[in-house]
């Protein structure tokens, strides 16, 4: 059914539907996909992340592994650049260059696919992708807005919002301790030059340790927002 097909009724509640999507991240994540996970950890996960980008503040996700970490970076991101695409985004994560199997660069791919075929994104947002600069690692928007791609302890140009996924991602590597502190000193580091002014951090990972990122996140004292789901509730 075209819109010329709708009544005044029908019409006023797609434009309502649309509203709701643009301003609320978890309306915008079921819209883009019907079959999105509903569950309550994952709405209130994506209204954390909202809050947090829109004030410029910090978040910790804290989840079990296979329970939809970067599920919610896409979405995230997605609504972000959708809503503003000359906002830059900065995801890390751990990969090689030239991977092609890796969690972030897959990431950056589903929202890169949304931008240029997504008919519901396009419905629902103006942005798109410039159609020179669209490599999985590093791609744009026309507005002049878009994602950069780094592998965890490399660095970055200033980003409006910062997401990390999962700093430490195996068990292993959590129990070096020269793992655990170089990746906190970078962290610490691209928490400062890695923003511009007022730019939010989102963190979202698993635990491999008590001392890993979260926990020294917990400890540190500083500003953060921490959001945990138990892998039995």
């Amino acid at each position: 059914m075209n819109r010329c097909q709708l009544n005044s009724q029908q019409l006023e509640g797609y434009q309502r539907m649309f509203a709701e999507a643009r301003a609320r991240l978890p309306f915008c994540a079921i819209y883009l996909d019907e079959n999105y996970s509903r569950v309550e950890f994952q709405t209130k996960a994506l209204l954390e992340i909202q809050s947090t980008c829109e004030t410029g503040k910090k978040l910790a996700i804290v989840l079990p592994p296979k329970h939809g970490k970067s599920r919610l970076i896409v979405e995230a991101i997605s609504w972000l650049i959708g809503r503003d695409p000359t906002k830059t985004i900065t995801l890390a994560g751990d990969f090689e260059y030239g991977g092609k199997d890796i969690s972030v660069i897959r990431t950056s791919q589903a929202v890169r696919e949304r931008l240029s075929g997504s008919s519901r994104f396009g419905v629902l947002f103006s942005a798109r992708l410039h159609d020179k600069e669209r490599k999985a690692v590093r791609w744009r928007t026309t507005a002049g807005g878009g994602l950069n791609v780094i592998k965890v302890g490399h660095q970055s140009a200033p980003a409006d919002h910062l997401f990390v996924d999962d700093p430490i991602p195996t068990f292993g590597a959590g129990q070096l301790a020269s793992n655990r502190e170089t990746v906190w000193n970078w962290f610490r580091s691209i928490c400062v030059t890695g923003l511009k002014p007022g730019g939010s951090v989102v963190v979202v990972g698993s635990r491999t340790n008590w001392d890993d990122v979260f926990g020294r996140i917990e400890r540190s004292g500083e500003e953060w927002k921490i959001y945990k789901r138990k892998a039995i509730e």
